[in-house]
C-alpha cells in the first residue's frame, strides 16, 4: 500500500494526491466537464467524488439554484468534502456521504446527471455493469450519465536514449489492472450502449505539457517520476542497463534527470462517454 491509497484500498486516491492531479490539470479538467452541457439548475450526483475537487466546477455549472449530492467509499475523503461545505466553498447545495457506486440507497429519477470521474477502473466487468444499471435507475427520463476515464493508451513522456523504456515500465506495471486502464475506456461507448443507454458520445481530451513547466504541473510531476512515491524503481525491466537507465531519468540528482530536459514532453489523455437514460 503506497502513501497515495485510501482506506478502501484504491491506489491514487487519497485527498493530497487528487489536489496534485487536478490542479496540473484544472483547465483540461474543466473542459471535460463543460462539454456535457451542463444547466443552470441541475440535479447532479458526483459519483466517486474523492476529496471533492470536480465539484467547484459543477457547482459553478449549476448554479445556487442547482442541487449536487456526492457520494464516495472511502470516508476521509467524505469528510474533506464535508469540511468544504460547512467552510462555504460551493456554488450550490451540496450534500455528501458515504457511498457505493454498485448500491446506490438513492432517489430513482432524480437526477439530471451523473458524473462519474476515474472510479471504473477500479471495477471489474460485472460491478461495472452493476454500476451503470444503478446510474439509470437515479437518472431522470433523458437524464444523462458521464464517464470520465484515463485512457492510458494515450500516455507519453520524452525523452528516453531507449524508447522502448516506456512501453516496457508499463508492460511491467505488476500493480495496475492494464486490462480496465488500456482497454475499458475505449470501449467505453459501447459498454453504455450495452446498459441501454442511447444518444452515446465519447470523445479524447488530451493533457499536454512541456518544459519549462508552470509551478503546479511540476509539483505534480515531480511527485508522479519520483522513485519513492510510486514505486516505478520496482519495476521489474527487461536488463540491468534498462534499469540503470529508468533509475536515471528519475532521479533529481542526474543530469539525465526527465524533468529537467528542454525538450521534456508528457501527455496524459481522457475520455468522456456521454449517455442519456
Amino acid at each position: 500500500m503506497s502513501k497515495y491509497t485510501t482506506s478502501q484500498g484504491h491506489d491514487f486516491s487519497t485527498g493530497d494526491w487528487l489536489d496534485l492531479h487536478f490542479d496540473a490539470c484544472k483547465p483540461e479538467y474543466g473542459s471535460m466537464i463543460k462539454s456535457i452541457g451542463i444547466k443552470p439548475g441541475w440535479k447532479v450526483l458526483d459519483a466517486g467524488c474523492g476529496n471533492g475537487r470536480f465539484l467547484d466546477i459543477l457547482s459553478e455549472l449549476v448554479t445556487s439554484q442547482g442541487e449536487i449530492v456526492a457520494i464516495d467509499l472511502a470516508e476521509e475523503n467524505i469528510k474533506a468534502v464535508n469540511n468544504a461545505v460547512k467552510a462555504g466553498r460551493f456554488q450550490a447545495s451540496v450534500s455528501a456521504s458515504v457511498g457505493d457506486v454498485t448500491a446506490l440507497e438513492l432517489q430513482n429519477d432524480f437526477f439530471d446527471l451523473v458524473w462519474c470521474a476515474n472510479v471504473t477502473q477500479y471495477l471489474d466487468e460485472d460491478d461495472l455493469n452493476k454500476t451503470l444499471d444503478q446510474f439509470k435507475q437515479v437518472l431522470k427520463p433523458n437524464g444523462l450519465v458521464a464517464i470520465k476515464e484515463t485512457d492510458g493508451s494515450s500516455y507519453f513522456f520524452h525523452p528516453t536514449k531507449n524508447t522502448n523504456l516506456l512501453w516496457d515500465s508499463v508492460k511491467e506495471m505488476s500493480n495496475y489492472d492494464k486490462e480496465r486502464w488500456f482497454v475499458h475506456p475505449i470501449e467505453m461507448r459501447s459498454t453504455l450502449k450495452h446498459c441501454g443507454f442511447n444518444n452515446i458520445s465519447q470523445s479524447t481530451h488530451t493533457i499536454e505539457r512541456r518544459f519549462p513547466l508552470d509551478e503546479k504541473t511540476m509539483k505534480y510531476l515531480t511527485k508522479l517520476f519520483s522513485l519513492e512515491d510510486v514505486n516505478w524503481s520496482e519495476i521489474n525491466l527487461q536488463t540491468e542497463e534498462n534499469q540503470q537507465e529508468w533509475r536515471s531519468l528519475l532521479d533529481k540528482n542526474s543530469p539525465d534527470y526527465i524533468l529537467a530536459q528542454p525538450n521534456f514532453y508528457w501527455r496524459e489523455g481522457h475520455i468522456v462517454a456521454i449517455g442519456q437514460k
